[in-house]
């Protein structure tokens, strides 16, 4: 598992999001969805600031992009090479977490001065399912701040 339990809500609009150049100096800017909540991102092009070819859907039809908190991610690993932006990650270069059990890139992590605080999951590292009651899930590799 590579997140706490979470439950689906709306994604809030990015136009919203809080960005860390609006928090005033020393304040922690908060991520774009509360604690234990997840959305879909069905327009992930956005996160690499890329637009899609001509006629390419946005995501895979039924598969966007699950988005949570970084506070809400658990054994992940920062892909270095990925990780460029000014004050954090800007996702930019492509998926910037791996899965720290087997390496594979699953996510892209937002954290820099002009960009919302979140992880977006990529649409094939995502499978929805059932909370296991009484599980326990370690923050084993918790996201640092941005």
């Amino acid at each position: 598992m590579l997140s706490a339990p979470v439950r689906e809500v709306p994604l809030p609009p990015l136009a919203e999001a809080p960005l860390p150049y609006e928090v005033p100096d020393g304040a922690e800017c908060p991520p774009r969805l509360a604690p234990g909540t997840f959305a879909h991102d069905p327009e992930p092009y956005h996160l690499s600031w890329t637009h899609p070819p001509a006629g390419a859907p946005a995501a895979r039809p039924g598969a966007p992009y699950a988005v949570l908190g970084r506070g809400d991610v658990r054994g992940v690993a920062e892909v270095p090479r990925r990780r460029q932006g000014c004050c954090g990650p800007s996702g930019s270069q492509g998926p910037n977490l791996a899965c720290a059990g087997c390496g594979r890139e699953v996510a892209v992590e937002t954290a820099d001065c002009g960009t919302p605080q979140q992880v977006a999951f990529t649409p094939d590292a995502v499978v929805l399912g059932p909370v296991i009651p009484d599980a326990v899930i370690p923050a084993a590799n918790p996201m640092p701040p941005g």
